[in-house]
């Protein structure tokens, strides 16, 4: 990009920054000779073809196995695979409990009716050991964020910083997630 041309000691991040903001700000809303309009309207204006898509439950269950257990009268549990999953108490009295999980991942354990399918509850492993001594984690802010604007000896050219802006006060989320950098 030409407006980069004057700005020394550029990062990937800054440049990825201001790419997406030139194509979110100018290129998408610039009249194209080719199609007679521009392409975000181009976008908006053709047909939809979009069918509406499952929620993500739904899919997670889609790949699933079915596991039919019968669970345990003193504690209300199940063993799968050799982990213990114990149930909520208001299913403890059904004979055979109908289960479904991913085998790639014993974490996740659903609950489902017997005759629809229809997920009932989560059920995840029992952990004694975490479940005696009631410790929690703290979640606390990450203090590694910095900005990705590198410091220039130059100002910016005016185009570049009024797009930069224009996308920043836009709100919109990023139309990619960046990769972590190593920093060496």
């Amino acid at each position: 990009m030409e407006l980069l041309r004057p700005v020394k000691d550029l990062a990937l991040s800054f440049v990825n920054q201001a790419a997406q903001a030139w194509v979110e700000q100018d290129y998408h809303r610039r009249q194209h000779r080719e199609i007679n309009t521009t392409p975000l309207q181009r976008m908006l204006n053709g047909n939809n073809v979009c069918r509406p898509t499952p929620d993500s439950e739904t899919l997670r269950l889609a790949f699933t196995r079915r596991i039919a257990r019968t669970p345990r009268r003193s504690d209300a549990t199940v063993v799968v695979d050799g982990i213990r999953y114990e149930l909520p108490v208001r299913f403890a009295h059904m004979k055979p409990v109908v289960l479904r999980a991913p085998g790639w991942d014993k974490s996740q354990m659903t609950l489902v009716d017997p005759n629809t399918d229809a997920p009932l509850a989560r059920l995840f492993p029992q952990d004694k050991t975490k479940n005696a001594s009631g410790k929690r984690r703290l979640i606390q802010p990450d203090e590694n964020t910095t900005s990705s604007i590198p410091s220039i000896d130059r100002p910016l050219p005016a185009l570049l910083r009024k797009l930069l802006a224009d996308h920043a006060a836009t709100g919109l989320p990023p139309a990619y997630i960046p990769k972590e950098e190593i920093e060496e």
